[in-house]
């Protein structure tokens, strides 16, 4: 007894030195949920392009925890944490793992394979675990220092995804005074796994697509926002990707890496002017190296592993805002439009491509525009129209200019009527939100699929006289769906 006396004694005497405790807890989240007539094949791709409303169908939620630690005269120490979650379909009972997976016998005989692998799922991911460090400097007491795993990055809400986004275990100086402006400073790793490796005694250079490779990729990010004239601002942002195979993958015997490829880079440019009760922003993204390939219709933070991207650089222009036409009308949109060549028919390998044809250029667009009209304080109706195209232009030899006719084109359409009810409906961004709503997509046949399964090949199986079957759902390019939804954040 007496040791716990002092054990406690101990602890008390601890704390009562301590500069200062933890009292301010942050409770922050973002949560959506719903039901509709139908499920609806979708991603974060598919929405990307066509825009989220009336489309975007699947629970999704983050759960944010912080406090501040401790105080030092003006400097305050927090610690901020994030949790997200996100379940497909509508089932009651939603596992952390899925279990329904696996062949099964119908009553006719025939033996079927059916990957419903997201039907019962229930995923949760960490997204944030940072301590951030506010007044460090006596000289800029606005300034945070940060580390830890924590979100950098920037979106356009109508699609649902961030153009900028390098979110990761990093370290960094944020809201550094210089001049007129802001200066921020970041650094993060990211790993990713890297497939592509040969074992040396194999003459045909074979393909192994096994994950025994991993790649870090450094990032190191350089921000300055500067106030420009009323209610305007300019930032620009220039980010420097570097990856890394790491040493381990050598230590399997005769394993080697298949491609070299280089480093990445990313120049953004933005103007933000407050406008009409709202805001108008125009972005100006130019990506060059081994991140210029991926990212179409998201961000450029990927890289491309076959190195045919060394040398391509991508051009971005997107401009999307909210604002109020008159006391009782408004109208958030987006537009966006990307081209990308220079890409290196030499390095491509060709079991990328179909059928030995590579990509000599990429070009598309999005135009999502949301007309809203305010009914009463807190009811409006509205709609929602999303349009895109993108295509591809395939060479067919090496270091041949020739267009392939049989290049990829794809373009959809997205149609939605609704009604909202929110604390303020002519704010677009008063939440939370309930909204009954009806939707109409379309599409061509290289576009996206619409059926109601996650992926177009669900069932693979053999009959009862042994002749293999596969996607006996097809492939759909039209559909219809209506239903009701909440969003919320706090």
């Amino acid at each position: 007894m007496k040791k716990v006396n002092l054990l406690l004694a101990a602890v008390v005497a601890a704390s009562m030195n301590m500069p200062a405790q933890a009292g301010d807890v942050f409770f922050n989240g973002y949560l959506r949920s719903g039901v509709s007539a139908k499920n609806i094949t979708t991603d974060d791709g598919q929405v990307a392009k066509l825009g989220r409303a009336g489309y975007e169908n699947n629970t999704y939620g983050e759960i944010s925890l912080g406090s501040n630690l401790a105080q030092v005269d003006d400097t305050v120490w927090t610690v901020n944490t994030t949790m997200a979650f996100k379940a497909y379909y509508n089932r009651d009972w939603q596992a952390v793992e899925n279990s329904n997976t696996g062949a099964s016998i119908s009553s006719d005989g025939k033996s079927i394979y059916n990957d419903k692998s997201y039907a019962e799922t229930f995923q949760y991911a960490f997204r944030q675990g940072y301590l951030n460090v506010k007044g460090l400097f006596d000289w800029d007491k606005d300034a945070n220092v940060w580390v830890g795993k924590r979100y950098y990055r920037r979106d356009s809400y109508l699609t649902g995804i961030e153009y900028f986004n390098i979110s990761g275990f990093g370290a960094g100086i944020q809201d550094l005074s210089a001049g007129a402006g802001k200066l921020s400073l970041a650094w993060f790793r990211r790993d990713d796994g890297d497939n592509n490796y040969k074992f040396e005694d194999f003459s045909n250079d074979q393909l192994v697509n096994v994950k025994r490779g991993m790649t870090s990729l450094q990032i190191f990010d350089v921000q300055y926002n500067m106030p420009l004239w009323s209610d305007a601002s300019f930032l620009i942002d220039a980010t420097y990707l570097v990856p890394q195979r790491d040493a381990y993958t050598n230590h399997y015997n005769g394993l080697k890496p298949k491609y070299d490829y280089g480093n990445g880079s990313i120049l953004g440019l933005e103007l933000t002017q407050g406008m009409l009760g709202g805001f108008n922003k125009t972005v100006l993204t130019i990506a060059h190296g081994s991140n210029a390939r991926w990212g179409n219709f998201g961000f450029d933070s990927w890289i491309d592993q076959s190195g045919a991207s060394d040398s391509a650089t991508r051009w971005s222009l997107r401009n999307f805002g909210d604002i109020k036409l008159t006391d009782r009308i408004g109208l958030a949109h987006h537009i966006y439009g990307y081209y990308v060549s220079g890409f290196d028919k030499n390095d491509m390998p060709n079991t990328d491509y179909f059928n030995g044809h590579y990509i000599d250029s990429m070009k598309g667009f999005n135009v999502i525009v949301h007309p809203y009209f305010k009914l009463t304080k807190m009811t409006k109706i509205y709609a929602d129209v999303g349009v895109y195209a993108e295509s591809e232009n395939w060479t067919e030899n090496y270091g041949t200019a020739k267009a392939f006719d049989n290049g990829q084109t794809s373009q959809g359409q997205r149609y939605t009527i609704g009604y909202a009810i929110s604390p303020d409906s002519m704010n677009f961004w008063s939440r939370p939100e309930i909204r009954i709503y009806a939707t109409y997509l379309h599409g061509n046949d290289n576009s996206m699929n619409f059926q109601g399964e996650k992926y177009s090949d669900v069932f693979v199986g053999t009959d009862k006289d042994g002749k293999t079957f596969t996607n006996c759902s097809g492939k759909q390019t039209s559909a219809f769906n209506a239903g009701v939804m909440f969003e919320a954040w706090w």
